[in-house]
């Protein structure tokens, strides 16, 4: 990867304590460029990372879905495999892995997914029906109810 062989301009870090968020953005030579301490609230982290209006478009900046070309009525092909965040999509994957290694539940609806889609496929939809419930999960500041996460 050629991005971690190459100086940088910037270096950012984030601190995280109970009450504030500290960022720190380091130049080159080591001065700083940007320091800034917000207070840690629910509310400013769905400021922050959650500026979608719907789900949907939070599940494909978070590559949990697939963008289709299409034009006419007919597939083009698809696009945009590198477009969105990679880090979501990863803690989405381990957390549908997880989540399958503790409920029972999650496995006996896996199961039948696999049978239509294959583990592959089930898989990921597993890990877009959880990042479509944590998007809504902060955006209404509701805790996860395992029934209605099932009922559908």
């Amino acid at each position: 990867m050629r991005f971690y062989n190459q100086q940088h301009r910037f270096y950012g870090g984030v601190d995280l304590h109970a009450r504030t968020l500290s960022l720190h953005v380091l130049d080159a030579a080591g001065a700083t460029a940007l320091a800034k301490t917000i207070p840690a609230s629910p509310n400013t982290f769905l400021q922050g990372h959650l500026p979608f209006p719907r789900g949907g478009q939070f599940l494909s900046y978070a590559r949990l879905v697939r963008c289709a070309h299409e034009s006419a009525g007919k597939k083009q092909g698809t696009g945009g495999n590198k477009i969105g965040n990679a880090h979501l999509k990863w803690a989405f994957s381990e957390a549908a892995c997880l989540f399958l290694r503790e409920s029972e539940q999650a496995k006996r609806w896996l199961a039948r997914r696999e049978k239509k889609q294959g583990k592959a496929r089930a898989l990921g939809a597993l890990a877009a029906r959880l990042g479509r419930t944590v998007y809504h999960l902060l955006r209404k500041q509701e805790v996860f109810d395992r029934q209605r996460f099932f009922a559908s």
